[in-house]
């Protein structure tokens, strides 16, 4: 099993990091440039109220989050990109990745809501929750590397996880899913264009002696 420090720091790589979401949003194309993209924290806080209103917070720490800002419809705009390097099967990882992304739209709002209030941009009909109608999120990503050994048989999303017994409200029950990217699925690793093609390449193969010999070779 390979580290999640080791991993983790492999990934923080810039051009890696680009190079991976290029292949998995633009088929291999170079839309997002390395000197594009800027750190930023991956914790996500949560401001939750107990039973008698008293506050708390929940910290989520994502491995990396990124921002970067590309161009869509002749138009440039910011997006955030968070990856997950995940090691070993979690069969709870829809939830986990479901609660990464809700609680930072939520912190969006909240910092939208809160610039809104202090510049007087609020009415009484929207003050309650100071976030405007003209106002928008940055859209958020989050990406899943999977470098585990073992062939992965979680879910790949929250209807995975439930009952069958519920299959017939499967159209009532809002879905979430994992945007997954595991080695021994990929077909077209040269549409990657850093060395992380070789490492997923070798973890395709790992078990394959004499494919593993004639990567070293090329």
């Amino acid at each position: 099993m390979v580290n999640d420090t080791i991993t983790k720091k492999y990934m923080e790589d810039n051009k890696r990091f680009a190079d991976l979401f290029n292949y998995f949003l633009y088929d291999g194309e170079q839309i997002i440039k390395p000197e594009d993209l800027e750190e930023r924290s991956p914790e996500e806080i949560l401001n939750l109220y107990d039973m008698s209103y008293k506050s708390y917070t929940k910290d989520k720490h994502r491995d990396l989050l990124k921002e970067c800002i590309v161009r869509e419809d002749d138009r440039y705009a910011y997006i955030l990109l968070g990856l997950e390097n995940q090691n070993y099967i979690d069969y709870a990882m829809p939830v986990r990745i479901m609660l990464y992304d809700a609680i930072n739209y939520s912190n969006q709002v909240e910092r939208q809501a809160n610039i809104n209030r202090e510049e007087g941009k609020t009415t009484r009909k929207d003050f309650l929750s100071g976030y405007l109608k003209e106002d928008r999120l940055k859209p958020v990503i989050t990406l899943v590397v999977y470098f585990g050994s073992e062939k992965w048989d979680g879910p790949r999303s929250i209807r995975e996880m439930l009952d069958p017994i519920w299959e017939n409200y499967k159209g009532y029950i809002s879905d979430y899913h994992i945007n997954f990217i595991i080695p021994e699925e990929i077909e077209d690793f040269e549409k990657f264009k850093s060395d992380l093609r070789y490492n997923l390449e070798f973890l395709k193969y790992q078990r394959d002696k004499e494919r593993i010999l004639g990567l070293r070779k090329e």
